[in-house]
């Protein structure tokens, strides 16, 4: 399911990428690479509150929030980095 997710977001569907990941995480919940992949599915729809929610539970609040900020910041979006 993750790498379904991976294929959709390639395609630009990130609501059907966001489900599948989903799915994968169900799955197995304390993957880091699912909930990474989710979050930059989020980042890349513009949710990133869903994004570090996705990382939280593995990551904790602070790193979960720096990780998102980190790949807001890939795709120039200083502004909400900062945030």
């Amino acid at each position: 399911f993750n790498d379904l997710g991976l294929f959709l977001a390639r395609q630009k569907k990130l609501g059907e990428a966001t489900s599948a990941m989903e799915t994968a995480i169900r799955l197995d919940p304390k993957s880091p690479l699912y909930r990474n992949n989710l979050a930059a599915v989020h980042v890349e729809a513009g949710e990133p509150v869903k994004a570090a929610q996705a990382l939280e539970p593995v990551f904790g609040k602070a790193v979960a929030s720096y990780n998102v900020a980190y790949l807001l910041k890939e795709r120039n979006q200083i502004g909400a980095a900062r945030e």
